[in-house]
């Protein structure tokens, strides 16, 4: 492992929310920034910049700045600040301060630069990676000799690609869909549909296509399994996590609407929800039961995360949605009550800049992550997940 110019402590990293890839703050009416928490300052900057007020936004960035934020705001949840010179030196001044970690190695390289791939999965009893792709409408499985194979196509009812996640017990890949404007053959009418979709592992048929339908608009994002089998989706747009039980009709709402405002990625540990959202990570019980928050230690904020994971008493995630993308690792208690520790596991490869979801090789002790940056093909980095 490399650090330079590394900041004093991991232990005070503000870890940031991933709203989803495609912009942090779209879709979803302001509110005040809360003086305390800078998601909801960084939040109500991006929303003040799109309605056009940059000198709002850019006081709020400076309120960050003044307050020793580390990472660099994405230009994209800034509409009309990048061409202005206080941008930019505000922008230089937050990337100083962010840790400096090189540890990750390319994996492998895409042989379609069009794929746009947004969502990956591993299956350790095949030793498959499975590739989803938001424009393609399509999930790519690749196996042991690096080739990749069409698995599902968007004959089966599939918009774009989002999180996927394998059920190797029950033989099932799990994958998030939702139609967006410019998507290959998505009619624009068709925007703010999603489904939450089910395929054989082996044979990639469709076994089960769980659409939301109560007329309003949504994009699920990210799944996870229960132990019985049960699937949980975040909806982003909703602000609802979402579940279908083993044999049930459809989908049903597990968290109600506007509960996890940006809800993003999700994890279960077994007998639990981890589910990412704007302001921090919930944590319910699968059987019921107040929902409660994820505790961290003064002056550390757990945000969004994407690509969920838990292995034992760690929570593995990708930052994505602010700027300065990092994937990084919190330590928890034995109750996942309680974040102790964050380490930043990498922030420095140029393929990570615009990276999207990860995919846990439990195996091999290491991070799956779906990366571009500067590289065309895409590129899968390999990130160890201890330090």
């Amino acid at each position: 492992m490399m650090l330079r110019a590394a900041a004093p402590s991991l232990l005070v990293l503000v870890v940031l929310v991933a709203a989803c890839h495609a912009g942090g703050a779209a879709g979803a009416a302001a509110k005040p920034a809360g003086a305390d928490d800078p998601t909801l300052v960084y939040d109500e900057a991006s929303q003040r910049a799109g309605r056009g007020d940059r000198d709002g936004a850019l006081a709020l960035l400076e309120r960050l700045d003044a307050g020793g934020w580390s990472f660099c705001p994405a230009d994209r949840d800034m509409p009309g600040l990048v061409g202005l010179p206080r941008y930019r030196e505000l922008c230089a001044r937050m990337a100083a301060r962010g840790p400096r970690v090189e540890r990750a190695t390319v994996a492998m390289t895409l042989a379609d630069p069009g794929l746009a791939p947004e969502g990956i999965a591993y299956d350790d009893d095949r030793q498959a990676v499975f590739v989803g792709s938001v424009v393609q409408r399509k999930i790519v499985r690749i196996g042991a000799d690096g080739v990749p194979h069409e698995f599902a196509t968007r004959a089966s009812g599939l918009y774009a690609v989002l999180g996927v996640r394998v059920d190797a017990p029950h033989g099932l890949l799990w994958a998030a869909s939702a139609a967006f404007p410019g998507v290959d053959g998505v009619d624009a009418r068709d925007t703010g549909k999603s489904a939450l979709f089910a395929f054989d592992l082996e044979s990639g048929a469709l076994r089960e296509q769980l659409p939301v339908n109560d007329g309003r608009s949504h994009q699920l994002n990210d799944v996870a399994i229960g132990p019985d089998g049960a699937a949980y989706v975040t909806d982003t747009e909703a602000g609802v996590v979402w579940r279908h039980l083993p044999g049930g009709h459809g989908l049903e709402q597990f968290l109600p609407a506007g509960s996890v405002r940006y809800a993003n990625g999700i994890a279960c540990d077994g007998t639990r929800l981890l589910v990412a959202y704007l302001q921090g990570i919930a944590v319910v019980p699968l059987a019921g039961g107040e929902r409660a928050e994820l505790t961290v230690p003064p002056g550390l904020t757990l945000g969004g995360l994407d690509g969920l994971y838990v292995d034992d008493d760690l929570l593995l995630g990708i930052q994505n949605g602010f700027g300065s993308t990092r994937v990084v690792r919190a330590d928890l208690d034995a109750r996942h009550a309680t974040a102790l520790r964050v380490t930043v596991l990498e922030s420095a490869h140029p393929a990570l800049a615009t990276a999207t979801t990860g995919a846990l090789v439990r195996r091999d002790r290491r991070l799956l992550v779906i990366a571009q940056g500067d590289r065309q093909p895409p590129t899968i980095l390999s990130v160890p997940i201890d330090p």
